[in-house]
């Protein structure tokens, strides 16, 4: 692997541990990324995104450029925005704070 990549990438082999065939690996990926398209704007998708998100119900403080919010992430809306203590954040980047004890 590249040195540049070798600190954020890793191959796929390795993780599992074997060999893995590229053409199977996109075969499933596209077929996981279609059954997903399908569910665009659907409520099934948003509680999967819900329940998978690392994000919700952590302290998150969110840079929107102008200004700076810190709070809880509530939620995530029908539009695909973070919900952080009631505000809607449509755009912004989001850093996890740790927890305060």
């Amino acid at each position: 692997m590249p040195a540049d990549l070798s600190d954020i990438a890793t191959a796929v082999n390795h993780v599992a541990g074997h060999d893995i065939d590229r053409v199977l690996l996109l075969v499933d990926l596209l077929l996981h990324f279609d059954r997903r398209y399908e569910q665009l704007g659907s409520a099934a998708l948003l509680d999967a995104w819900r329940t998978s998100s690392a994000t919700l119900g952590r302290r998150v403080r969110v840079d929107l450029g102008a200004e700076q919010i810190e709070g809880i992430a509530d939620d995530i809306t029908a539009d695909g925005h973070l919900v952080v203590d009631g505000r809607e954040v449509t755009a912004g980047d989001v850093v996890h704070l740790r927890p305060v004890d």
